[in-house]
């Protein structure tokens, strides 16, 4: 199904690509409205002449929250994620050279 994905798809196109455009067009109003699904902009880091991206593993040995705030005023961490298994942390940094 997200093959049929492109940039925004509207609706129709989706239900038409799988068969169910009642059911889709339900089921995502239904998401959306428990907050359970959301649509966001997502920006092009190399539009915005950001053409260095990384994204860091982190494991943190200290307060996780004292990280994440710390991490948070770094603008160049544009998505900071919490996680379990190898890292406790994923950071997606974008900058202009890589000497940042």
């Amino acid at each position: 199904m997200f093959g049929v994905l492109e940039d925004f798809t509207p609706l129709r196109h989706l239900g038409r690509a799988t068969g169910y455009y009642s059911a889709v067009r339900t089921r995502v109003q239904r998401l959306m409205a428990s907050g359970v699904l959301q649509i966001a902009a997502v920006t092009d880091p190399l539009a915005l002449g950001l053409p260095v991206m990384a994204l860091l593993g982190i494991k943190v040995d200290h307060s996780l929250r004292e990280i994440t705030d710390a991490l948070g005023d770094i603008g160049s961490v544009i998505h900071l994620v919490a996680t379990a298994g190898s890292f406790d942390l994923f950071a997606e940094v974008v900058c202009r050279a890589m000497d940042e």
